[in-house]
C-alpha cells in the first residue's frame, strides 16, 4: 500500500519528505521515485559528520540531488554532533559543506526545525540569530548566489515545481 501512496504522491505533485523514514524505507522510496519527482529531506544531518542511522549517507544525498530535490541541515545538536553541544554553528557549517560535496550547491538548504522539540545549538538558538549563519557562510567563502541558494532559493525551486502539477 505504501508504494501506491508514493506513486499517487508523484502523480499529484506532492513533495516527498523522507526525513522521518527509516533507512530501509528511504532506500525503497529512492528506487520508486528515481528522477521522476523531487525528494526532500527537510531537516537532517550527514552520516559522514555524525554516524547516526537517521542521518543521510553520501549516496542518499546524491539520490536526492539527482531527483532535483533538496537536503536541508537540521539545527539540532544530537543530529549534528551529539557530544559538542556548544558548537552548533561549526557543525551546521560542516554539514552544509558535506551536503554540497555529496550533492552539489543546488541541492542544499537549511531546515532548522526550530518549531520542533530540538536541542538547539547554543550559538544559534533561534531564528533571530540566523544572520550569524549568513556571516559564517561568507567567512567560509561562499558566494552571494550560493548563499541565496542555501538560505531559500533551492527550497523555493522544489516547492514551485510541486505546485505546478494539476490535480
Amino acid at each position: 500500500f505504501g508504494e501506491e501512496v508514493i506513486e499517487k504522491m508523484i502523480e499529484l505533485g506532492m513533495i516527498l519528505d523522507i526525513t522521518h523514514c527509516t533507512p530501509m524505507a528511504r532506500c525503497r522510496i529512492y528506487d520508486i521515485v528515481g528522477q521522476r519527482a523531487p525528494i526532500i529531506a527537510s531537516h537532517v544531518g550527514a552520516y559522514a559528520v555524525n554516524p547516526n542511522p537517521y542521518n543521510l549517507r553520501d549516496e542518499e544525498i546524491k539520490k536526492i540531488s539527482d531527483s532535483g530535490g533538496v537536503t536541508a541541515v537540521i539545527f539540532m545538536n544530537y543530529w549534528l554532533m551529539p557530544h559538542a553541544t556548544n558548537r552548533g554553528l561549526n557543525f551546521i557549517s560542516r554539514t552544509i559543506e558535506h551536503f554540497i560535496h555529496a550533492g552539489g550547491i543546488d541541492s542544499v538548504a537549511i531546515g532548522t526545525d526550530f518549531d520542533g522539540f530540538t536541542d538547539r545549538p547554543d550559538d544559534l538558538p533561534n531564528a533571530a540569530e540566523l544572520p550569524r549563519l549568513t556571516q559564517r557562510l561568507i567567512a567560509d567563502g561562499y558566494s552571494v548566489p550560493h548563499i541565496r541558494k542555501i538560505l531559500g532559493e533551492n527550497v523555493l525551486r522544489v516547492l514551485k515545481q510541486g505546485w505546478k502539477k494539476k490535480i
